[in-house]
């Protein structure tokens, strides 16, 4: 197993590659030069009724729920309104 050599198990190899997998992700959606996020493939919602949310609730289990958490960072920086994580 070449992919682990340099970590004594796969669990931390992914610990240390979560950085690079979260910019993978959330690059092509989010512009910081222009304050912009660009969702329009992913979420099918009119950018009206968005725009009327005073609340998510992120639901997350197991080893999803510290990317809830970082969702839940980002969600409320980006958008300034309340968001919880269960």
């Amino acid at each position: 197993m070449n992919e682990r050599t340099e970590f004594p198990h796969y669990m931390l190899r992914e610990i240390f590659e979560q950085p690079k997998a979260i910019e993978n992700t959330v690059a092509r959606r989010i512009s910081v030069a222009k304050s912009l996020v660009n969702l329009s493939q992913e979420v099918n919602i009119p950018a009206e009724e968005l725009r009327q949310l005073n609340r998510i609730n992120i639901v997350a289990s197991g080893t999803s729920r510290p990317a809830g958490m970082v969702g839940q960072y980002m969600l409320r920086e980006l958008s300034g309104i309340p968001v919880e994580v269960d």
